[in-house]
């Protein structure tokens, strides 16, 4: 007995879930084990800002593709600085040193900013409990 083709169930809007288990791309590929998916966020973040402006999907694929390649390059950068120091625990100072070597100037400064916010806003909260 022959097996039975299913129609694929494609309910993707520009927006697509946060999950990254059994999405597929425009070509219907699956996203790389293990590989984030932050077309919501960056959706929300979009619409917070201009609210009249909308992105295709190849461009939000595109924006997706790049954050994750600056998570793992991130990442990787803050697991070398760990492994030098001779530390088995990640730190925020870990990652705001990754941060300073892999991205260039005003872009560098942005986020070690945003970043301290970020961090400070954090610990205030767990504090308050």
């Amino acid at each position: 007995m022959a097996p039975v083709k299913r129609p694929r169930s494609c309910n993707h809007s520009s927006t697509a879930s946060s999950s990254s288990t059994g999405h597929t791309s425009k070509k219907g590929g699956k996203l790389k084990k293990g590989e984030e998916d932050f077309r919501n966020h960056l959706f929300k973040i979009l619409k917070e800002i201009y609210v009249d402006t909308g992105i295709t999907r190849q461009a939000m694929d595109v924006v997706n593709t790049l954050i994750n390649y600056l998570f793992r390059t991130v990442a990787s950068e803050a697991s070398g600085i760990m492994v030098s120091s001779n530390r088995t625990t990640l730190t925020a100072n870990d990652i705001q040193n990754a941060v300073r070597r892999v991205l260039p100037g005003e872009l560098q400064k942005h986020a070690v900013s945003e970043g301290t916010k970020a961090v400070v806003k954090f610990k205030s909260f767990y504090k308050q409990e």
